[in-house]
């Protein structure tokens, strides 16, 4: 068990090593930053102020080392190592609440949400076009898909592979 009561005697929502080190656990809407030894860095308390009682979905980390937060209602929040906070993001789609963030091979970002669907992402851009939904329909039931839970692209045809809640798709991009 992990030796921090708290961590190890709680629902852990999600765990990421990330490349430049440390071990990153989401403990409901408080994150941790943790050490290789066990010991703790820093606990990002609430890290939900703007929207208690939400949890975290997913801590993803991009192609350059970036640590990225989705979380449940409360939106999405990338690392700021130079000042060890966290910086929020506009709000994504009706729901907030993006479920995953996904770096691809030509450093496109994804986000999955779970209610608004699949957004393509540009950190860079306007607030206006920083977001821009991709629309997925279900061709058996004739309805858009909405939520999703985890996205992988493949190393032969470079397909986007997106796990919905209804169906598996492959997505050229």
């Amino acid at each position: 068990p992990f030796p921090h009561e708290k961590i190890g005697s709680s629902w852990i929502h999600d765990v990421m090593v990330a490349t430049k080190g440390g071990i990153w656990v989401a403990v409901y809407s408080d994150l941790y930053h943790c050490n290789p030894d066990y010991s703790i860095r820093k606990c990002f308390e609430n890290l939900l102020k703007s929207a208690p009682g939400n949890g975290i979905n997913s801590i993803n980390e991009d192609n350059s080392g970036n640590i990225w937060v989705c979380t449940w209602g409360g939106g999405l929040h990338k690392y700021i190592a130079a000042s060890d906070s966290f910086m929020s993001y506009p709000a994504i789609g009706m729901h907030n609440a993006p479920f995953k963030l996904f770096q691809d091979k030509d450093n496109h970002y994804w986000i999955l949400t779970w209610g608004d669907g699949v957004f393509s992402f540009d950190p860079e851009a306007p607030e206006d076009k920083m977001y821009v939904r991709q629309p997925i329909l279900n061709e058996k039931l004739n309805l858009p898909e909405t939520a999703f839970f985890s996205v992988v692209q493949d190393d032969v045809d470079n397909y986007i592979w997106l796990f919905g809640d209804l169906e598996l798709y492959a997505c050229k991009v």
